[in-house]
Order: structure tokens, then sequence, then C-alpha cells
């Protein structure tokens, strides 16, 4: 039986941290460690990690200055002896016996990575999943597949999957605080002998913490994650061919597009003017997706786009800043 490493990065999470360890350390799967790499925490997340280290054997404290999720991460691979590498966010859950599914799956021959399902708990709970427990063999089968999939948690995400240790590479990309997820998974999905993927949940993926990466976006976030999409789609063209669609690659970089704008309008760093600012997005890739994906959005969003493609970007930042007062007036 092989060992899996599960690596937690921990930044001023004490309000979930205990929910998140119990739940690895409750697996019900032997051969296990577990490895809270403290990022600089300023709250009372290192008491709770060393808590729990004290009462439990298998887990593996470390405390570093704060340099992000990624160097986090890398801190945890390089500490790690397992022969699979499982990544939880401090925030989030386990499922009941996610390991052992995992592992089982972990067991097909030249399998170098598997992945489990989601559910999102936010206002309500989604289970996001594939569609069907499979396994995909063949560069093309796996980029097809993953671009299929692209928009869901489980495709994006590096949590609720095991990697086996050779296909991680040079870890993570600690440049970037969003999307960095995205550009891990496209290495270890081109270096992947085949992929199993699971059609159960494995992962409680909380969308309610107000101070994670996702909920406290600015212009440059929005901008690494637009970056993110366009490397996958670099990815599955590599494998699929130059005029493969990548519908869904677009879908997500277009959306990207819109809320970086929404962002953008106010930082003056990108400009002068609000025109300035929105006209800095326009690069070429940028807005050819936006070409192909606009048309998936509603009308007030289809109109944005034509501005943007009509390259009016006065009037393409009047109606964002129009519809960013009006988000803010209903939120109140």
């Amino acid at each position: 039986m092989e060992k899996i490493s599960v690596i937690v990065p921990v930044y001023n999470a004490e309000k979930y941290l205990d929910g998140c360890i119990d739940s690895i350390v409750s697996q019900d799967y032997p051969e296990l460690e577990i490895l809270l790499v403290d990022d600089g925490s300023t709250d009372g997340s290192e008491r709770i990690c060393l808590d729990h280290a004290a009462r439990d054997g298998r887990i593996i404290y470390i405390r570093q200055e704060n340099r992000g999720v990624s160097a986090a991460r890398n801190r945890g691979i390089a500490a790690s002896s397992g022969e699979w590498i499982c990544f939880a966010d401090s925030d989030d859950r386990l499922e009941e016996n996610a390991l052992s599914l995992l592992a089982s799956l972990a067991g097909e021959p030249e399998t170098d990575l598997v992945i489990g399902g989601f559910v999102t708990v936010g206002k309500t709970e989604e289970n996001v999943s594939p569609p069907k427990t499979e396994k995909i063999t063949g560069k093309e089968n796996i980029a097809r597949f993953a671009e299929e999939h692209f928009r869901k948690p489980f495709i994006g995400a590096v949590m609720g999957k095991l990697y086996r240790r050779e296909i991680t590479g040079q870890g993570f990309d600690v440049g970037s605080c969003m999307g960095e997820d995205v550009i891990f998974n496209v290495g270890c999905f081109s270096r992947a002998r085949s992929v199993t993927v699971s059609d159960r949940a494995v992962y409680r993926y909380n969308t309610q913490n107000e101070g994670s990466l996702v909920n406290t976006m600015t212009a440059e976030k929005y901008r690494q994650s637009v970056e993110s999409s366009l490397c996958f789609e670099k990815w599955v063209k590599s494998e699929l061919g130059e005029d493969y669609p990548c519908r869904n690659v677009s879908d997500k970089t277009a959306s990207g597009l819109y809320w970086t704008a929404r962002s953008a309008v106010k930082d003056p760093a990108l400009g002068e003017t609000p025109a300035d600012r929105v006209a800095a997005l326009a690069a070429p890739d940028v807005r050819r997706a936006a070409a192909v994906s606009a048309g998936s959005f509603g009308r007030i969003h289809r109109v944005w786009f034509r501005l943007f493609l009509s390259e009016k970007y006065r009037a393409c930042a009047f109606l964002t800043v129009l519809l960013n007062g009006i988000r803010k007036v209903l939120r109140k």
C-alpha cells in the first residue's frame, strides 16, 4: 500500500482549520502523512496546528514566513515522502473515506492522476462531479476531457485529487496568486500516462470564506486567472490541433475578462481614465476568446462585449461603472 501525503497550506485560517484537519485525520486510509504548512499566520492557526500535531504523529507542522499559497504547497511537496500527493485548502474538508476511494482508483495500471468530484458549499450545496467513473488514456483523450469540463472545479483546482509524485514537476509557479492551480494541472495533465476520474464527490469546497482568494478578487488576480485559461487553451490545442474550438476555455476567458474589467476601471495603475484601463485588457488572445463566447452571456453582458470588441472603450467603461454601481446598491 503506497503512502499518500496530504498537503495543507495554512494562512490565518483559525475559523475553519479544526474542521479541515479533523476531516483528514479521520480518513480510513492507513498509509497517510499530513503536512500543515503555515505561511506566516498571525491568528491562532499556529496553535491549532501544534495541538493537532501533538495528538497525531502523522502530522508534520512546518512554519515559514509569508510567501503565498504556491510557495507553501511547494514546501509541502519538498518535505513529503508519499508516492502520491494530495492537496487540501485549510477552509475546506475531505469527504468521509475520500482517500480510500481515490487510492482504489490509483491502482489502475499506468494511472498517474486520480480526479474526484466536489461538493460546493455555499448558501446551498451542489455536487459537481465527473459524469462517470472511467479511466482516460492517451494525451488527446485527456486533453479533450479536460477541456470539456474546464469550467468545473474538479479540472481547474488541485484539491480532491491524487498526483503521482513524478508528474508534479517543478511544483507551483510562486509568481502567480491566481490561476496557479490551472497552470500546475496543465503540467500534470501533459505528463500523465492515464487519468482516472470518479463520479463520487471526495471534497467539500467552501465558497463562503470571505477571506479566500476567490472572494478577494482584484484586477491583477483576474488578469492572472485569464492568463491561466490561455495557458490551458495552448496545451489543449497542442494536443488536439490549432483548429480545436476550446469553447469551454473561451467561455471562462471571456468571463474572466468581464470581471477583470469590473475591477480594472477602479485601478489607476492600468491607465489614467476608466476607458484606458479597459483598453489595457484588450490583448489579441483575450479579444479572440471574447468574440467566440460573447453570445453565451446575458443581454447586458452581450452589449458590454459588443462595445469592447468594437473598441468603444469609453462606452464600455461607462457601462462597467454603471453595472458596478447597480451591484453595489443591490448588495446593500
